[in-house]
């Protein structure tokens, strides 16, 4: 018997008047990108989140990306992360120019001692 990845049929049975309403809402008004629906999402994302702010990205891949580029990474930075991830997680970090590591779990808890080891990015 084959076993889905991902199955949201039921879930979505539930809410989808909901959702097509809202999206036709979008497509109607022709507001892809930014506008009160993105400013609305992002403002109950930092609620949820318990955050000031939220950023709307386009995928994830891109939300790691600005992260790294808020905290200033840079080329010659090493950013580490786990090597149980999907792959996105791991697919910003070139874009940033920093080197990457895949760590066991116990590096994550580690605290640099170096001030190069302070360069390094646990994600």
């Amino acid at each position: 018997m084959a076993v889905p990845l991902l199955d949201l049929r039921a879930q979505h049975a539930t809410i989808r008047d909901d959702v097509v309403g809202a999206m036709m809402k979008i497509v109607d008004d022709q507001a892809f990108i930014l506008g009160p629906a993105v400013e609305r999402l992002e403002e109950a994302v930092a609620e949820l989140s318990n955050t000031k702010f939220a950023v709307g990205c386009a995928n994830g891949t891109d939300a790691i990306l600005l992260s790294l580029r808020a905290l200033d990474v840079r080329h010659g930075d090493e950013v580490v992360t786990t090597p149980f991830t999907f792959f996105a997680s791991a697919g910003g970090k070139p874009r940033s120019g920093s080197p990457q590591a895949l760590a066991s779990g116990s590096l994550a808890k580690a605290a640099p001692t170096t001030r190069a080891q302070a360069r390094t990015l646990i994600v």
